[in-house]
């Protein structure tokens, strides 16, 4: 009786084992069958095969499960892909090859993979792209080419491709596009970061015009000059061109992009109305491009921008004449990036802080003073943005000079900020000059010029220098002798050179002389 007991419950045990180890077989995802040196999972929906790191010389060719969708190759060397290496795997979506030591592929190599969707080739020796490498892929929506040794990308090596992402990442010794490297491919989002390639090789970027969206084209290590055409036709949602030497925007006008960024090109400000294409950025980035000057007319038609970055460009002074442009954006605007620029807050600056506090959607980031206080610009005092009245450093004060030659003066004042620059004629013409917007300089010099002097040239100059704490004159006199080689009916006229800013003039002796002298600069002081 008890040895009936204890073969039945020997029995009901060793059935339980059984179960449970079917159990926690399924649960695992196993799989019974599999390439030798791979563990294969069943994902649900598909067999994923897993032979990393085993040392493999090329690609497993029997032992798949029939329905195996996902291929992980990695950390294996692996130098040769052919059209037979992956025979018989035609339900393949996935492959990751990634640091194999692949140094070539040949051409129809994957063209048997029609189901395949993601390839990544990242971390491998393949030193160039041949035509139609890809050649089959109709599925393919992204191929990772990161981290390798190309060098050339030959013509139609993407050639009927529809991807939504191309990446082509910290290929260093990538220097050549060829012409038609993309013809007949489409790609929405193409990254090409730490290469050399030349500006002819943007040329190939022209293929892509109907499909690509979004173009990172950064850290190259050769300055870049685009042509003048290159995007046109493109409409991008991102083109972030980042640290590429380029010194010549023009290529601008024909491009049309909700997100823009220059950062790290030395291009200089730039008056972007010139670009009628670019009045819907919407992010625009401008970090560290020597952009020092902000002048009304530079942002005023982006009238959907949000975000405005302009760090580290010596930026010193806001001008209050920018201020119509501020509020024209400030429905869209909602960041302002001024951090690590040296402001200057002087008394042409206490609007922007007000500006600041009342621009309560607008988050301005970074507006620190660095002279002639410094402190963030809403913790400085209003009478602590101050101004100091210019003063005369130096002028011209007489010149003789003979008729048909040329001559020029000079005035120049100092100041806080540095003073405008005023020569008046003695026929009252005014010529004048603007102080840079780098309010480091504190002196400005106006140069008066004449090419060809004529005796109507001859009179008394006044040079007025002005900013916004006063003003100051002083006078410059000039004489015009009778060249002895001439006639009366020899004489010029004056030149329009002469007609436009520069002038002097002769100015006759005796009581008149003391007059006129005294009389200039009080007049204009007076006004």
């Amino acid at each position: 009786m008890n040895e009936t007991i204890c073969s039945y419950l020997s029995c009901v045990c060793h059935k339980m084992l059984v179960i449970v180890a079917v159990m926690l077989f399924s649960l695992s995802g196993a799989v019974q069958t599999c390439p030798q040196d791979c563990r294969c999972m069943d994902r649900g929906v598909g067999i994923a095969v897993f032979c990393v790191g085993q040392h493999l010389t090329s690609v497993p060719s029997n032992g798949y499960p029939h329905d195996t969708e996902e291929l992980y190759l990695k950390d294996n060397n692996i130098k040769h892909l052919r059209p037979a290496s992956f025979a018989g795997l035609t339900s393949l979506k996935t492959i990751v090859m990634a640091n194999c030591n692949i140094t070539s592929m040949e051409s129809n190599t994957f063209s048997s993979l029609q189901h395949l969707a993601s390839l990544d080739l990242t971390s491998n020796n393949i030193g160039e792209l041949r035509p139609h490498t890809f050649s089959g892929l109709s599925s393919l929506r992204r191929l990772i080419l990161d981290t390798n040794s190309i060098q050339v990308i030959h013509n139609f090596a993407f050639h009927g491709l529809n991807l939504t992402k191309l990446s082509l990442e910290n290929n260093h010794k990538l220097s050549k596009l060829s012409p038609k490297a993309f013809y007949g491919a489409r790609v929405q989002e193409l990254s090409i970061y730490n290469s050399i390639i030349d500006s002819n090789s943007t040329v190939a970027l022209k293929s892509l015009h109907s499909s690509l969206r979004t173009l990172s084209l950064k850290n190259n290590k050769r300055p870049i000059r685009f042509p003048p055409d290159i995007f046109h036709g493109f409409r991008f949602n991102i083109l972030d061109l980042n640290h590429n030497g380029i010194t010549d925007v023009s290529f601008l006008r024909y491009t049309s992009v909700d997100d823009l960024s220059l950062a790290n090109n030395p291009i200089g400000p730039v008056d972007f109305s010139q670009f009628p294409e670019l009045k819907h950025v919407r992010n625009l980035k401008l970090d560290n491009t020597r952009f020092s000057e902000l002048y009304p007319q530079y942002f005023r038609d982006m009238t959907d921008l949000s975000q405005l970055y302009l760090r580290d460009n010596n930026i010193t002074t806001v001008s209050e004449k920018l201020k119509p442009i501020l509020n024209q954006l400030s429905p869209s605007l909602n960041r302002l990036d001024l951090d690590r620029n040296t402001l200057h807050c002087n008394c042409e600056m206490e609007w922007f802080k007000h500006w600041i506090s009342s621009a309560h959607k607008v988050h301005v980031r970074g507006a620190s003073c660095y002279t002639p206080v410094r402190d963030h610009i809403l913790s400085i005092h209003d009478d602590q943005f101050q101004c100091t009245p210019p003063t005369m450093v130096h002028i011209t004060q007489t010149v003789n000079v003979s008729e048909t030659a040329m001559m020029s003066i000079t005035c120049t004042g100092r100041g806080d900020p540095a003073p405008d620059i005023i020569w008046i004629r003695p026929n009252g013409e005014r010529k004048e000059t603007l102080p840079s917007l780098n309010k480091s300089i504190r002196v400005n010099t106006g140069e008066l010029t004449i090419d060809y002097v004529r005796q109507s040239d001859a009179g008394v100059y006044t040079c007025i220098i002005k900013n916004p704490a006063g003003k100051a004159s002083a006078i410059s006199t000039v004489e015009v002798y009778h060249h002895p080689g001439l006639t009366s009916k020899e004489r010029p006229g004056l030149s329009a050179a002469g007609l436009g800013a520069n002038s002097h003039s002769h100015l006759t002796s005796g009581p008149l002389m003391w007059f006129l002298c005294l009389w200039q600069p009080l007049k204009y002081l007076l006004l």
